[in-house]
């Protein structure tokens, strides 16, 4: 351990390199703690993790391939595979909600950025017009892929339209 005189311990090595040892450390709350699972390289905050002062963006890093996990099952991992951005999901239809549904529906405008230059073309969704809409961008629908519109069942609905490699068709339930 190195010792710095005018801050008490500076840092301090438990182990060597590929000999690592398991770390725990306890919160005042029953089940709290953090804890380094050497044989799994892996860090757990059993609590609260919380983070106060000015951090620059290198502050936290994951680097290429290493995952953050969500949940006692790892139900979401992220992941940076140094292309791509990879949300995952270990149940099949999950979903992220982006807002609050409380009373207050606290919510997000998003904004989708194309590849013209300055954000010249954009996916937008307004929020507090509950309205999505585009600027310099092309939806497309490929062949058998529906537009539906109203709440009938299924992926049809009570009006749809498609086309199907042929013919553009106009289709209303129970016409």
């Amino acid at each position: 351990m190195a010792y710095n005189r005018h801050f008490g311990w500076k840092y301090s090595h438990f182990g060597e390199d590929t000999k690592g040892h398991d770390l725990k450390a306890f919160g005042d709350t029953t089940g709290k703690y953090v804890f380094w699972d050497a044989s799994a390289d892996t860090l757990y905050i059993v609590g609260n993790l919380s983070l106060d002062g000015t951090f620059a963006a290198d502050n936290i890093a994951l680097i290429d391939a290493e995952t953050l996990t969500f949940g006692t099952g790892s139900d979401v991992v992220m992941q940076w595979d140094g292309t791509n951005f990879i949300i995952a999901a270990a149940a099949d239809d999950s979903l992220i909600e982006i807002g609050d549904s409380a009373v207050t529906q606290n919510s997000f405008d998003l904004k989708w950025y194309g590849g013209e230059a300055s954000g010249a073309s954009y996916l937008y969704f307004d929020a507090s017009g509950n309205l999505i809409y585009t600027t310099g961008v092309d939806l497309q629908f490929k062949d058998n892929d529906y537009l539906v519109f109203g709440a009938g069942a299924g992926g049809t609905g009570d009006v749809s339209m498609d086309f199907n490699g042929t013919d553009f068709l106009l289709n209303v339930v129970g016409a």
